[in-house]
């Protein structure tokens, strides 16, 4: 259940050492450099490729986008494409757990302050009682502050307790409100900016590969709450070297970057949740029952996650295409782990022989497109913007942040990570219409949907010819010409999307079904 009481462990023996550097047991740890080192084969590690594979092909019957698992410090094996960027969700809140424990052990934050001493209020005010939440209630998630939030789901809206109905610390309810308040906290405390933060504190000491600082954005909902969520996108290699330090107790090479004490706090479970996890300092914990014990995870929708396995000695990193509206449950991610662990059948090599993990393969071909054609891009349209930085377009979306535009023509381009399409489309005032291909489709879909058959049609049609090599696209107009009743259309566009992705067993089905053989 989600009412608990909280596990009484003493504050200062949470936080004994938190103001000095905490010097952890120096123990002989692989740290990678600015290239993961990856075992030259399974066996090296102790693992078996037959017990590797079963895992990959369970990870693709669910849906996994990419994974990594490390062992000691180096790569056992991969999944998928784990350079690629996608939205963390709510592993955002584990980042900021992190950046809280460097800067309480440097003095600039007191969790023991209250929102009153801190002067934190908000939308439609809070109340007296809810003032007295302190910053250690909010990692909890037992603030008290039942106020609606930026980026929440309606799931959590329509579980939010009612304000007032708990007193702050007893008890807990995953709170959106906690959450991004903690960051509007931690950026006034500090004077500092966290994606900034995350950059200097994280991602440059960590060496990490992939992580800009504008691959996070802030999120706000002006009607709900005045502080916004703070959503990141990260690559499954970078997440791994987070999770890396987590098993490492903070500690990278000779450098003591998040002290000891604050990690084992964060993973000590404070209340019973409403399922079998436990929950920490903005990480899950779980039953001793998984893994072998002791294991934690940051955890975000799809399911993202950076779980740290200590009696394995491993980091799995999860990742799911939210883009692409994917999802996975959580208990399909524990049992891929399961089936990840039993593939470990032996001892590693004493020294074993490491290779550098290949560089993913770029995502699409790209061209020079002259500055001056790239201006004439730049302004707003719609609900997105476009903006130019060093010679790079970059598009902005409220609902999703910065993406870089990496031409293909000088009409069209790429979108990193969302992995799109966009088509500059010149009118008649001389200026252009933004077209991005998952923008029209929902777009063709809506019109679907509300009996405007003939008008997804032309929706979808021009969707195809603006991108002829989209197999998305033939396929959702394969669909509208089956809601039509137009079968020798709907087959012919089936067919087309599946020379186009093979892998497309929708339309496989549909002209099956149709008639139109296999």
């Amino acid at each position: 259940m989600e009412h608990s009481m909280p596990r009484r462990v003493p504050v200062s023996s949470l936080f004994t050492g938190l103001l000095l550097a905490t010097v952890a047991s120096v123990q002989a740890q692989r740290i990678p450099g600015e290239v993961w080192q990856q075992y030259a084969t399974p066996e090296e590690a102790g693992w078996t490729a037959e017990g590797l594979e079963v895992a990959k092909v369970f990870a693709d019957s669910i849906g996994t986008a990419a994974f990594l698992l490390v062992y000691d410090g180096a790569v056992v094996t991969t999944y998928g494409d784990v350079g690629r960027r996608y939205m963390c969700h709510s592993v955002r809140k584990s980042l900021l757990s992190g950046l809280y424990g460097i800067h309480v052990a440097e003095g600039r934050i007191d969790v023991t302050k209250t929102l009153a001493e801190l002067g934190i209020d908000d939308k439609d005010s809070l109340t007296d009682e809810e003032k007295h939440a302190t910053i250690l209630d909010m990692l909890r998630a037992r603030s008290g502050v039942y106020h609606p939030a930026a980026y929440e789901t309606p799931e959590m809206a329509a579980r939010r307790p009612a304000r007032g109905s708990h007193p702050p610390g007893t008890f807990w309810y995953y709170n959106n409100w906690d959450f991004n308040t903690l960051n509007a906290i931690f950026e006034q405390e500090t004077g500092t900016r966290i994606f900034e933060e995350f950059d200097i504190r994280f991602a440059d000491p960590l060496q990490m590969n992939d992580y800009r600082v504008r691959d996070g954005y802030y999120h706000l909902e002006v009607y709900k709450s005045d502080f916004p969520a703070y959503p990141f996108r990260l690559s499954a290699r970078d997440m791994a070297r987070f999770g890396l330090l987590y098993l490492y107790e903070g500690r990278w090479g000779d450098r003591q970057i998040i002290p000891a004490s604050w990690i084992e706090a964060t993973r000590t479970s404070y209340s019973e949740t409403n399922d079998f996890r436990g929950y920490g300092y903005m990480w899950w914990t779980f039953p001793d029952s998984i893994a072998g014990g002791g294991v934690y995870s940051a955890l975000g929708v799809g399911s993202q996650t950076i779980t740290v396995v200590p009696t394995h000695d491993i980091v799995f990193v999860h990742r799911v295409d939210t883009y692409a509206g994917d999802r996975v449950p959580l208990q399909q991610i524990l049992a891929l782990l399961q089936r990840l662990i039993d593939a470990k059948t032996g001892e590693a090599a004493d020294d074993p022989d490491l290779v550098p993990l290949p560089e993913p393969p770029p995502a699409a071909r790209f061209v020079d497109v002259p500055e001056a054609v790239l201006e004439q891009y730049v302004g707003a349209y719609r609900t997105v913007t476009v903006t130019q930085s060093d010679g790079t377009l970059v598009l902005y979306d409220p609902d999703s942040g910065y993406f870089g535009l990496w031409p293909i023509t000088e009409h069209e381009f790429w979108v990193e990570d969302v992995q799109d399409r966009v088509y500059f489309l010149a009118i008649e005032d001389g200026g252009f219409e933004l077209l991005l291909e998952s923008m029209e489709n929902r777009r063709g879909v809506a019109e679907l949907r509300s009996g405007n058959v003939n008008r997804a049609i032309v929706i979808f049609r021009e969707n195809v010819r603006l991108f002829p090599d989209s197999w998305k696209a033939y396929d959702s107009l394969a669909w509208a010409y089956e809601h039509r009743g137009d079968g020798v259309h709907a087959i012919e566009n089936y067919r087309r999307s599946l020379e186009l992705n093979p892998d497309n067993t929708n339309a496989r089905q549909a002209i099956e079904r149709l008639g139109g053989g296999s």
